[in-house]
């Protein structure tokens, strides 16, 4: 069956720390080393002299996935695989030496996580970009973000175009921001 595909909203992946972690931002180098195994220890990076603790998805996961392909790594068999977002978070609160990641609407509409989230750098000297800041995520500055698609089948449009004009609503866009995603405003 012939498709018809679009955007309707961008993810961003937060990487989150605990919330007296001594930096605000991290390179991709760093986290690629860290994610990957090759730095086990904070002292490098922020001078305390604790072991690194990874805390992420199981190697199933489609944002395991996106991370690995995005940083071209695979993750270090240190890394503890945690069922999603709740658990990450509930980890990292717990220690002062865990990173993790989860979806950035997770945090930015939960002030009860009470955890840091970390901006990230390209390379030294470029401004560090915030998986919640909305406008970087509509101009596509944030390396962790992905677009998220609707298919349908092709020359049916018409039978969801009230389906697509509520989403593009303000009642819909509102929605898609509940759930944790940057709405895309667009018609197919």
């Amino acid at each position: 069956i012939a498709i018809d595909s679009f955007v309707f909203a961008e993810d961003a992946i937060a990487f989150v720390v605990h919330k007296d972690f001594p930096a605000d931002s991290i390179s991709l180098e760093v986290l690629s080393n860290i994610l990957s195994g090759k730095t086990t220890n904070w002292k490098s990076i922020t001078g305390s002299d604790l072991p690194v603790n990874i805390f992420g998805r199981q190697s199933n996961s489609g944002t395991h996935q996106f991370i690995g392909r995005k940083l071209g790594i695979s993750f270090s068999r240190a890394a503890k695989e945690m069922n999603g977002n709740a658990q990450i978070i509930e980890a990292v609160k717990m220690d002062p030496s865990g990173i993790g990641y989860v979806g950035a609407g997770y945090v930015s509409g939960n002030p009860g996580v009470q955890v840091k989230v970390l901006s990230i750098y390209t390379k030294t000297g470029k401004k560090a970009i915030s998986p919640l800041d909305e406008t970087a995520i509509k101009n596509k500055l944030y390396f962790f973000q992905r677009p998220l698609f609707q298919f349908i089948p092709q020359g049916s449009i018409e039978k969801v175009r009230d389906f697509l004009a509520f989403q593009q609503s303000e009642k819909g866009l509102d929605l898609i921001r509940r759930a944790g995603y940057y709405p895309v405003i667009n018609t197919p």
